[in-house]
């Protein structure tokens, strides 16, 4: 059952120190976002490792629930010691660890030089991708399970207050919600000018993305 429908507007609170250029952008070797791409088709044309040999490994104090981005030689990944870790794509060397207020099960987005990921603290971030320096942060009504997905200027994300998130990319302001009846754990998908994405409250909805 699909929904049609425009954003209702529910202004919560946002942080900004500085911003970067931002567009959603997939190369062909690389892994920006959950599910590869704009779509979560879960494909690349980079070829596969016929081998299970162990090529390094990075011991982390708590369990890790996040799926991994690979975007420009490194590895972001969420953990539950409340961290989002980049680490050397051939080494797994750390490079950056960001410390946010609670558990990061959300998979991280990388696009343009910036990673955006949710955390259970209920803030939506966006770091340096080079650095992990801070660059903003959007507050919701409670945990962000969801990973976004960042298309068109915009970055889409669930939260388990019940709402689809648009906010802005380059400054993390908000620019539409959308109140579902439960909670969004879902990766929104987008595709065609339209967010697709899932609700607890056992519903599949089509937003549009404007």
């Amino acid at each position: 059952f699909l929904v049609i429908m425009l954003c209702t507007s529910i202004l919560l609170s946002v942080s900004v120190i500085k911003v970067f250029p931002v567009q959603a952008q997939s190369t062909v070797d690389e892994w920006p976002m959950f599910h590869h791409d704009l779509t979560h088709t879960g494909y690349s044309t980079s070829p596969g490792i016929p081998t299970n040999a162990t090529l390094w490994n990075y011991q982390l104090p708590n369990a890790v629930f996040s799926s991994s981005a690979v975007a420009g030689g490194l590895v972001y990944v969420g953990s539950d010691d409340y961290n989002i870790y980049a680490l050397d794509a051939l080494t797994g060397a750390l490079v950056w660890n960001y410390t946010t207020g609670s558990y990061v099960d959300s998979s991280p987005a990388v696009a343009n030089g910036v990673v955006y990921v949710g955390s259970y603290d209920g803030n939506v971030y966006a770091l340096n991708a080079s650095t992990g320096g801070y660059l903003w942060n959007y507050t919701t009504g409670s945990f962000v399970e969801s990973s976004p997905t960042v298309a068109g200027g915009l970055v889409y994300v669930g939260s388990d207050d019940g709402n689809v998130y648009a906010l802005d990319a380059l400054t993390g302001a908000w620019v539409w919600s959308y109140a579902t009846g439960d909670f969004v754990v879902s990766s929104p998908a987008v595709a065609s000018g339209i967010v697709y994405v899932g609700s607890d409250d056992s519903n599949v909805y089509a937003l549009d993305a404007l």
